[in-house]
């Protein structure tokens, strides 16, 4: 498309298909538009429309609608796209973000060639260049794609257009790195090029960016990133810089952010992360079985006698709120798999969590030994399987063929359930939350701030009706005798504690507030609402033992095309495997008998 710009506008378009469990009635700025909106030439004027809040028919005319999202997004994206297309017909319309990589990755690029462009990976400096083209009638190919943007050359926040929005949201995020140097089979983050190691921004800009969102009100922020500690050194530089940022104004927010279980051996880190604010981090916990943390290659999640579950337990002594990862399916889960998951949750004293079904993401090593061993589910609509790339994920759907039985699967997660989401089950892990901080000489009691903000969450809860309808529903579930009694007990604890630990509301409310979004989700969850498989009893077991001796001839040094480390996470899923095939591979398969499968094949 050859076109010559004048009148040079661009719009950006949040287009988020919204499920009231997502965030539970809250709103997160788009900050995806607000950063791209800062890379922009000063002949380009920029505007943002995020249609979780605002009207369509809002939206004006202009020479570029940027759209951005994720795989669950399509049918969203989708319906504004057709909307503005018909309204514009002369505007060009792009497309980036994560669904275009995961499109590309399972093939199906194809579906999304209803736009003019596509871009893959980072926009900071293509989405320039196009623009640049643009203006001077260059043509701009069908498909863009980036090399690996440098966060060493980040820009801040477009601030400017931004602060006469924060107020619409309940906080927002800042982004301060990307990338994880570890090697998860399962993690689509690894395989990014270029991104099985930490890309940082500086740390004099994340303070930067901190202090105007101060300015505006925002005390609630995510600092977003693929693992904050991936790059220990710079971890500790960024918590300093904010401390003594904290220190020397006064600040107050309340912080969250994602990293890995290995931050546990890092006491004195977590001590000043705890002093600068840090309240919540999300951690990939996946199991309490070692053998499915081996199988997976999550290494850092070593987890042999009691390692997870005391490594969590150190985490929480320092006053964090842990948001865990947690995950069934492995191949190594026996037959103790959900038990498993309620006893580690319990004594390690997590007061968060929603299990999902284990998934094989495009692109991932997962999809490339499910593909393998010929158990990735096909897409068909009348059998109500998954079609990964593009319809949206709940927590009880799966493209993998799991080795357990799908009724025990089923029957088992219902059960889990059940006991998870009990007042009895809420309140013991709680308690035990409790004691594990008061317990220990290493709470670190800081401000008042917290990342729930009841105030706020219940201002959202009238924004809309739908979101009044679900919080009265979330009301009359925690009016029910059994978890009143238990929501009722777990404040009185609060009260007990408020001297050793003022900030200790603030995990209670947490902790209500996640139960309770179970108690919503999951009210009404029955056997037809999963849409998973299990392999038959003609599966030949020797597919999957053949991923043993499996050697990729296309690496060179164990790396990929990708420059990533798969050769180490090959080893450790093949260990995993040879211990499972001890269990498995023999004439009588007892293990498969517990779960009720019969005649397997025998193994090589």
């Amino acid at each position: 498309m050859l076109v010559m710009i004048k009148n040079k506008v661009i719009t950006f378009l949040h287009t988020p298909e919204i499920f009231y469990e997502q965030n539970y009635g809250t709103r997160f700025a788009p900050v995806w538009a607000y950063t791209l909106a800062s890379y922009l030439e000063p002949s380009w004027t920029p505007k943002i429309v995020d249609l979780s809040v605002d009207q369509i028919e809002s939206v004006v005319e202009s020479q570029v609608f940027a759209f951005s999202g994720i795989n669950q997004d399509l049918k969203a994206i989708g319906r504004a796209h057709a909307h503005l297309k018909k309204q514009y017909p002369n505007s060009i319309f792009i497309l980036g973000g994560p669904i275009t990589w995961s499109f590309e990755q399972n093939g199906n690029l194809g579906e999304l060639q209803f736009f003019d462009h596509l871009f893959i990976l980072d926009g900071e400096e293509t989405l320039k260049i196009f623009l640049q083209n643009l203006e001077t009638g260059k043509p701009n190919p069908k498909i863009i794609r980036a090399s690996r943007f440098d966060l060493t050359n980040a820009k801040p926040l477009y601030f400017k257009m931004f602060k006469d929005q924060a107020k619409r949201y309940y906080g927002s995020v800042l982004e301060v790195s990307r990338g994880c140097p570890f090697l998860c089979e399962f993690c689509d983050i690894r395989v990014l090029p270029q991104n099985n190691e930490s890309h940082t921004k500086d740390v004099n800009l994340i303070v930067e960016e901190l202090a105007e969102y101060y300015k505006l009100g925002i005390r609630q922020i995510q600092l977003a990133c693929d693992n904050f500690i991936g790059d220990l050194r710079w971890a500790e530089q960024c918590v300093d810089a904010i401390l003594a940022w904290t220190e020397k104004t006064g600040s107050k927010f309340a912080l969250h952010t994602w990293a890995t279980v290995n931050l546990s051996g890092h006491p004195e880190l977590m001590k000043k992360m705890r002093l600068a604010g840090f309240t919540s981090i999300f951690i990939g916990v996946e199991s309490f079985n070692s053998s499915s943390i081996l199988e997976t290659s999550k290494v850092q999640n070593k987890n042999n006698k009691d390692q997870m579950v005391d490594a969590l337990k150190i985490i929480h002594s320092y006053g964090f709120v842990i948001a865990p990862g947690l995950i069934f399916g492995f191949d190594s889960d026996g037959p103790e798999m959900f038990e498993s998951m309620l006893d580690g949750v319990r004594r390690s004293g997590l007061i968060g969590g929603d299990p999902t079904f284990l998934l094989a993401l495009p692109g991932t090593p997962l999809y490339k030994r499910m593909k393998l061993t010929k158990r990735l589910v096909g897409y068909d609509k009348t059998e109500k399987t998954l079609s990964l790339h593009k319809e949206r994920v709940s927590k009880v759907e799966s493209n993998i063929e799991y080795l357990q039985p799908k009724n025990f699967l089923i029957e088992g997660f219902l059960d889990f359930i059940r006991q998870f989401t009990s007042g009895s089950f809420a309140y013991e892990k709680f308690k035990r939350h409790v004691e594990i901080m008061t317990g220990e000489s290493k709470l670190i009691s800081t401000h008042s701030v917290g990342y729930g903000n009841l105030g706020k969450y219940l201002m959202f809860q009238l924004s809309s009706f739908h979101n009044f309808k679900m919080f009265f529903i979330r009301i009359y579930q925690l009016l029910k005798p059994q978890n009143f009694f238990a929501m009722t007990k777990a404040y009185l604890l609060v009260l007990r504690h408020k001297k050793t630990y003022s900030g200790l509301k603030n995990h209670f409310y947490f902790w209500l507030f996640t139960w309770s979004n179970l108690l919503v989700k999951y009210r009404d969850l029955k056997a037809a609402d999963f849409k998973i498989h299990s392999i038959d009893e003609n599966y030949d077991m020797n597919a999957l033992w053949k991923y043993i001796d499996y050697q990729d001839t296309t690496l060179v040094g164990g790396r990929n095309e990708l420059g990533v480390k798969v050769a180490l996470q090959y080893k450790a899923t093949q260990e995993a495997l040879k211990v499972l095939k001890e269990k498995y591979g023999n004439t009588n398969a007892p293990e498969f008998s517990k779960f009720g499968l019969k005649n397997k094949k025998r193994a090589a």
